[in-house]
């Protein structure tokens, strides 16, 4: 597979393919909201290395997994989501 490559960031996590990375860490910024109303159905997400709109069109529509570590192990890994 030539298409797969290490993905060139400072700290060398994920793969990509064709360009794009199969996962890449983010950052939950709030919900979508106008001047009174907040959708919590639509949440707000910034993604490392993801820096201009035409980047983002592949990731529209992805689902996202929040992983958090938890303080004691349970089957042997303390992430969780």
């Amino acid at each position: 597979m030539d298409a797969v490559e290490e993905l060139d960031c400072e700290n060398g996590f994920g793969q990509k393919i064709n360009g794009y990375a199969l996962y890449s860490k983010g950052r939950f910024l709030g919900f979508k909201r106008g001047q009174r109303a907040q959708h919590e159905n639509t949440a707000l997400i910034q993604l490392e290395n993801v820096n201009s709109k035409e980047e983002t069109t592949y990731y529209e529509g992805k689902r996202v997994a929040y992983l958090f570590r938890a303080p004691t192990a349970k089957k042997g890994s303390n992430i969780r989501c």
